[in-house]
């Protein structure tokens, strides 16, 4: 019988998991808890286009030296994404950020021009919590049709 419960258990832990929305919304509170004005404020939303699907839109607005604020806003297909990955080669204080890397140059930047890549710039956050962010993006991903694994920065400690 005590057999059959830990079974029992064990199969109700893994049938659980987080919806897109679901997803989306633990994604935009912890962006919003470690990223802050000066480094980029991030969000991030699904939109449905009529001839596209469903895209992931992340938005970034940013404060400079002098008080004025731009956005830059950057939309792909989930496909396109070939990996979310952790660095710390554009922090100089030692601690994590990530970047999501397409395979080419698939990611629409302000509906001008196409980059291969998203850096997210986070305050300074443990290293785990930035982790934490990268697997919700591959959760993320992984729901919408895109199965990339966890994968680290070459070269890194």
């Amino acid at each position: 019988m005590k057999k059959i419960t830990i079974l029992f258990l064990f199969i109700l832990n893994f049938s659980y998991s987080q919806t897109k929305e679901e997803t989306i919304n633990w994604l935009n509170l912890k962006l919003k808890e470690n990223s802050d004005s000066y480094m980029g404020e991030y969000s991030i939303k699904i939109q449905k286009d009529k001839d596209w699907g469903e895209t992931l839109v992340i938005s970034v607005r940013i404060k400079n030296d002098y008080m004025s604020e731009h956005y830059e806003q950057y939309s792909f297909l989930p496909k396109n994404i070939a990996s979310v990955i952790t660095t710390k080669k554009f922090r100089n204080d030692g601690k994590l950020g990530l970047i999501i890397s397409a395979k080419g140059e698939n990611i629409y930047l302000n509906s001008k021009k196409f980059v291969s890549e998203i850096e997210i710039l986070c305050t300074p956050a443990p290293d785990e919590t930035i982790i934490r962010i990268q697997k919700g993006f591959i959760h993320l991903l992984n729901l919408m049709g895109n199965p990339i694994k966890i994968t680290k920065e070459l070269f890194n400690d």
